[in-house]
Formats: C-alpha cells, structure tokens, sequence
C-alpha cells in the first residue's frame, strides 16, 4: 500500500513557509526576537542539531522500512525501537525541531511562526494520512501501538 500525494502536501506546506517567511522579512518593519542574530544562531544551533540527531536516529531504526512516500509492505512490523518507542512520528518531531530552532536564527517573529507554521502544517497532514494508513495496513497491531504511543510530544500528544 503506497500513498504519495501526502508527500507532495508536505513539500508544498514547507515551500509556502520558507516562502512567506522570506516575503515578510522583505516587506515588514523589523519585529525583533531579541535583536541579536548571532546570539540567536549560537543558541538555534544545539537545537537543529537535537533535531537532526532525532530524525536521524528515527530513520536509521527504520532501516529498510524507511520510505520518503507512505509505503507499507507485506510484513511490514511495527517498529517500537529507539524513538519510537516513545513517539510514533520522532522523524517529523525532529524535522519541526530542526525548523523551529532555524527559524529562530530569523530574528523576526512573524517570519518564524509563518516558517515554523507552514512545517507543522504540512507534518501534521502526513501524520493523519501515516496514522491511516498504517492502521488500514497493520491492523490491530499498529492501533493497539497509537493508542498507547504520542505522535510528537511525549505523554502529551
């Protein structure tokens, strides 16, 4: 079972935050973070890396049932390793992150919810189609696994 459009969905949403977030660091008056870019980088930075750290891991537990479309194959097991036994979508937890922590290197809060938002949204629309599909294709086993997993913050949601 393969679903592709989601992924187009995500690349569009993460587009039209980095476009937004551009067009409004061009055309609004600063709306400064803290006013101190280098300060904002030095402390952004530990958090991309965090974030990446995650999606890395995430994916290299995967293994060869890592896929960047939805994709599940036949005998596909749900995997509860590593991050996942904590989140079930700790690669789109570490990407959000990644965004998060750079778009705080922007100094210019409307353009880091704009950035920030666009990636959440386009995440959140994979996270409901991977959550269906997986459920559809796995069954009980996948059901009884969400329903005692958070998707992206632990113990939270």
């Amino acid at each position: 079972m393969t679903e592709r459009r989601s992924t187009c969905v995500l690349l569009a949403a993460l587009a039209l935050g980095e476009v937004g977030a551009v067009a409004l660091l061009r055309r609004t008056r600063p709306a400064r973070l803290t006013g101190d870019r280098v300060a904002n980088t030095l402390i952004a930075l530990p958090g991309v890396w965090a974030g990446l750290a995650l999606r890395h891991w995430a994916v290299a537990c995967l293994g060869e049932h890592f896929r960047s479309t939805v994709e599940v194959r036949p005998g596909q097991p749900v995997v509860r390793a590593g991050p996942y036994r904590h989140l079930r979508h700790p690669s789109y937890a570490g990407g959000l992150i990644m965004v998060a922590c750079a778009g705080f290197c922007l100094d210019h809060w409307p353009a880091h919810l704009v950035l920030t938002g666009g990636a959440l949204a386009g995440s959140l629309y994979r996270i409901h189609i991977e959550d269906t599909v997986l459920t559809s294709a796995l069954g009980a086993d996948y059901a009884d696994y969400a329903a005692r997993t958070a998707r992206l913050i632990p113990g939270i949601w």
